[in-house]
């Protein structure tokens, strides 16, 4: 079954939303955290074509929802293809995708943990732009902005993102996403000083009592 979608204008406010100074935009990374939906069955081997949610990925560290319940793994080469309009969707890595098969639907990943990085590789019909918004432990938002995919076709372009703050969970938004290679660096937490961070301190007050 092939997937074709024609063209909508995303249901969001033009232009882009400048992101806070708490989250930037950076470049390809390798995070200790990654995605490839390699492992999952293509929508043409599970029943109702849709993934079930919450979908547990990144190894367990993170779910993925989506608004409307219409997730899809894509493949490459095969009947299960996912149309973006311009042709079908490529993948970054393997033959591998996840679509969202609907217009201006909301993927949600939530992370069992902070992160201070997120990225992958990603695509909308007739190359449409993508919201993203970054949301903290108590769900306070750190930042959004709508990201314009280059027009690069059917492939799919790194987008990527780092903050100050941890991460604890991203909403993206466009019309039939389609993603690959997600990325995630765990937020380094403030170490926290030992037993062994005292001692420096505690030799010092020793040499002090000996010269009296």
């Amino acid at each position: 079954m092939r997937l074709l979608r024609s063209v909508s204008l995303l249901a969001l406010v033009s232009g882009a939303l400048s992101a806070s100074a708490q989250v930037t935009s950076v470049g390809e990374f390798s995070g200790s955290r990654s995605e490839g939906f390699e492992g999952f069955p293509n929508y043409d081997d599970v029943p109702n074509s849709f993934v079930q949610e919450p979908v547990s990925i990144m190894g367990g560290f993170a779910t993925l929802t989506s608004a409307h319940a219409d997730l899809l793994v894509y493949e490459t080469g095969t009947d299960a293809t996912f149309g973006l309009g311009l042709g079908d969707a490529d993948v970054h890595s393997g033959s591998k995708g996840i679509g969202f098969n609907s217009y201006a639907d909301t993927g949600t990943i939530a992370f069992s943990s902070g992160v201070a990085r997120f990225g992958g590789y990603f695509n909308a019909t007739y190359n449409g732009p993508i919201a993203f918004t970054f949301f903290g432990q108590d769900g306070v938002q750190l930042g959004s902005t709508l990201v314009g995919v280059p027009p690069s076709g059917t492939s799919l372009g790194f987008i990527g993102f780092e903050s100050t703050q941890a991460i604890y969970s991203v909403s993206i938004t466009g019309d039939f996403l389609v993603a690959d290679d997600l990325q995630a660096s765990p937020f380094a937490s403030p170490a926290v000083p030992g037993p062994m961070a005292a001692l420096p301190f505690a030799l010092m007050a020793l040499k002090r009592r000996k010269r009296a």
